[in-house]
């Protein structure tokens, strides 16, 4: 089968809508990793208009079986108070069928487990069996410091912006700290990668130190995660990039 994650809905404060945007590329990133099954880009997701269309619309423009869809709401508190309420609900195209919705409704800290439970119930109501490793892949958690997730998913969200100096400063700075924060974060690290490389790619900093670091960051990411497509990502635009 065929699936699309659409852009789950904000349902919190404005400035948040980094973080929903975050849980839904991750949501996406997670599916991407079973083998029986098609997702759909999350770049493709993300430009689709879906305004005014029907379920059945949406499968055949998009060629696919089944739509993810859902809201995301951050309940900022203290620390240890702040929530997180996802909503997901998995479509049939076919007949427009409601195959599984649920809620979660769980502290921050819980995040993560939360979307991989979200990729995994909708690979099981789709009838997708799952192999171990596939199982364990949805199941991964890239880091368990949670303010270092938070800037990774401010980095993703500069970064997808575009091309401008300020875009791509605020983003390097954000992986930045998220990979100070965790240095064990592969993820991060892959981003400051890419984050360097665009700086010297835009000539907004052509120095050789650049390069290095780039190279260093990228490296690092395939050492502590040679399992991970964004770390050899980042070493290929090294070589691309960096090195033409």
């Amino acid at each position: 089968p065929r699936i699309v994650v659409l852009p789950f809905e904000n349902l919190g404060a404005p400035e948040d809508a980094y973080f929903a945007a975050g849980i839904t590329d991750e949501i996406t990133s997670r599916l991407a990793n079973v083998q029986g099954l098609g997702v759909l880009s999350h770049t493709s997701a993300v430009a689709y208009d879906r305004r005014g269309k029907t379920v059945r619309q949406v499968g055949s423009d998009l060629g696919v079986d089944y739509v993810l869809e859902g809201s995301v709401r951050w309940e900022r508190g203290s620390a240890h108070d702040s929530r997180v309420r996802i909503t997901p609900q998995l479509i049939r195209v076919a007949d427009d069928t409601h195959v599984w919705a649920d809620r979660y409704d769980r502290v921050l800290a819980d995040v993560l487990a939360m979307q991989s439970e979200v990729a995994e119930n909708a690979v099981k109501a789709m009838g997708v069996t799952l192999l171990p490793r596939e199982r364990t892949a949805l199941n991964e958690i890239p880091t368990k410091d949670m303010e270092a997730y938070d800037l990774y998913l401010q980095g993703k969200e500069l970064a997808a912006r575009g091309t401008l100096k300020s875009d791509v400063e605020g983003a390097f700075e954000a992986f930045r700290a998220a990979a100070d924060r965790d240095p064990r974060f592969a993820q991060a690290l892959a981003g400051l990668a890419k984050m360097h490389l665009s700086m010297y790619w835009f000539y907004y900093d052509r120095s050789p130190e650049r390069l290095v670091r780039a190279k260093e960051a990228a490296e690092r990411a395939v050492e502590l995660r040679p399992d991970l497509t964004e770390s050899h990502i980042a070493l290929a635009w090294y070589f691309y990039a960096g090195l033409l």
